[in-house]
């Protein structure tokens, strides 16, 4: 039964130094990877979102030197040349003269093909490709931008979008690493907790032998104390001289033998000291 009160007690601190030691290291962690996963996806992001800006000027200066009236042959290069974006070309009365198309995208997942549907109504709706976007490391990122193009058909302007999700992407790969990083960061917060609790358990039997230590010098001290006291009441009674001389020696001795147990309990606690440090 006291084996159990012990064990359930030593658990309990246990847990207690985690709380105060390995939780905090792992929220620290559990932070510090969702700001680096953050950090690399955003990096990733704004490479796609330039990627689409530099594929954009690429196809304006494809369509400046096609024939426009051909508009299959715009389209044809605009399916060719995009991946993963929408462009419409509009002639300077708004009107559309040539866009991609979304059988390109047949094979992509229905939720993308949705994104796509929706930049296409959004560039008609707007015609310019200068729209506000937002930015989210852990989502789906809408690029807009726009070109003017000079041909000899006249003035028209690219306006394009396209759709990065780098997230969507490598999700699995960061859960399973970050899930992996986040264990073994469990198992060192264990580890250091461990440590901790040695120490607190080297700190208990310190304490717990210099209790037992004083008792023992507790006890030895009543002896002499017992004797001084015998003896002193025996010398404020007796009257011979010769037995004044042996009570007198008996005190000395045994105050001799008091100062030794002092001096002991003295070098005990400056041991016990040491050893706590």
């Amino acid at each position: 039964m006291m084996k159990n009160n012990r064990n359930n007690r030593d658990e309990h601190m246990f847990l207690k130094i985690w709380l105060r030691t390995g939780l905090p290291i792992l929220l620290i962690s559990a932070a510090a990877l969702f700001l680096v996963a953050g950090l690399l996806l955003s990096a990733v992001e704004m490479l796609g979102g330039q990627r689409i800006g530099q594929i954009g000027t690429e196809l304006a200066l494809i369509l400046s030197k096609q024939d426009l009236t051909d508009r299959a042959a715009a389209e044809n290069n605009l399916r060719l040349e995009i991946f993963h974006m929408i462009g419409i070309l509009f002639d300077e009365d708004g009107n559309v003269a040539a866009e991609t198309k979304l059988s390109e995208y047949t094979g992509a997942d229905e939720e993308r093909l949705a994104s796509y549907q929706m930049l296409r109504e959004r560039l008609l709706e707007e015609r310019t490709g200068k729209l506000v976007k937002g930015f989210y490391p852990f989502g789906e990122n809408h690029w807009y931008g726009e070109q003017r193009i000079q041909t000899p058909q006249g003035t028209y302007t690219l306006c394009y979008a396209g759709v990065t999700s780098t997230w969507a992407g490598w999700r699995d790969k960061l859960l399973m690493a970050g899930a992996g990083i986040f264990a073994l960061m469990a198992l060192l917060t264990v580890g250091i907790a461990r440590s901790y609790f040695k120490i607190y358990k080297k700190q208990q039997a310190v304490e717990e032998n210099f209790r037992q230590q004083v008792n023992t010098l507790a006890h030895r001290l009543k002896t002499p104390m017992m004797v001084i006291s015998g003896y002193s009441e025996n010398l404020l009674a007796e009257i011979q001289t010769e037995k004044r001389a042996q009570y007198t020696q008996k005190l000395l001795e045994n105050v001799h033998k008091m100062n030794g147990l002092v001096e002991e309990m003295l070098e005990y606690t400056a041991r016990r000291q040491t050893n706590l440090h």
